[in-house]
């Protein structure tokens, strides 16, 4: 009875555990910067700062054994704020951003949000 009772009990934890990698197509949240020129972002690719890339929190991008196979990577992302629409593309992991928030590239950020102070919240965001 014992084996039954972790048989199960592994099955449902087994069961649970893809739940919280699934990869989100949508999401809300605040919208930060960052210098992308350093080094090649989880996708594997190389981007400028000036290039209009985005690195999406770890739930949204729910990277697996090998990041630069992210399905993710290199898709379109529509941003939407106070009515405005700008379209980049998947690049990198942002380690620090909570789930729905991103990450732009340093020089990009301004033309998207040229009040903004470094934050903005409040963003949306599809991926197509």
């Amino acid at each position: 009875m014992k084996s039954f009772a972790s048989v199960l009990l592994l099955s449902g934890l087994a069961a649970a555990i893809p739940m919280a990698n699934q990869k989100r197509d949508s999401g809300t949240g605040d919208a930060t910067y960052y210098d992308v020129s350093p080094a090649k972002g989880s996708c594997g690719t190389q981007a400028g700062n000036n290039d209009p890339v985005v690195a999406l929190s770890i739930p949204d991008m729910a990277n697996g054994a090998n990041p630069n196979a992210n399905p993710l990577c290199g898709k379109t992302i529509t941003i939407t704020y106070g009515g405005n629409s700008f379209q980049g593309t998947v690049y990198d992991t942002c380690e620090g951003c909570a789930a729905g928030s991103i990450d732009l590239s340093q020089g990009w950020f301004p033309t998207v949000f040229p009040t903004g102070d470094g934050r903005v919240h409040g963003v949306t965001w599809s991926i197509s």
